[in-house]
């Protein structure tokens, strides 16, 4: 067979099915996932262990690999970033109060 002919046998993936918005999702080990948050892999591991950030372990035991998914990281941190958030203090005398409620 020729390459023209092995060419035209292969069905030609059709643009029509997929979104032209949609995304490929980005698989992450921890040490790229770490450099987007700007942490230590090895603290982004421990969360990953402890089940506070979202990730995927592959295998089983102790020594798993971790992989994370890019929009999922991303998602979490927008909604972290959200939460911790505190309103400012309504004057200066409240901001001292709470201050000195908390110290002693």
């Amino acid at each position: 067979m020729r390459n023209s002919e092995i060419n035209s046998t292969i069905p030609k993936e059709s643009t029509d099915t997929v979104p032209s918005n949609s995304r490929r999702m980005k698989i992450l080990d921890a040490s790229e996932a770490a450099a987007i948050l700007r942490m230590d892999s090895r603290t982004l591991i421990c969360w990953a262990r402890l089940g506070h950030i979202p990730a995927h372990p592959l295998g089983e035991g102790k020594r798993r690999l971790w992989r994370f998914i890019e929009e999922e990281i991303l998602d979490w941190f927008e909604q972290r970033t959200q939460v911790q958030k505190r309103p400012p203090a309504r004057s200066i005398d409240s901001a001292i109060g709470a201050r000195a409620r908390r110290s002693a």
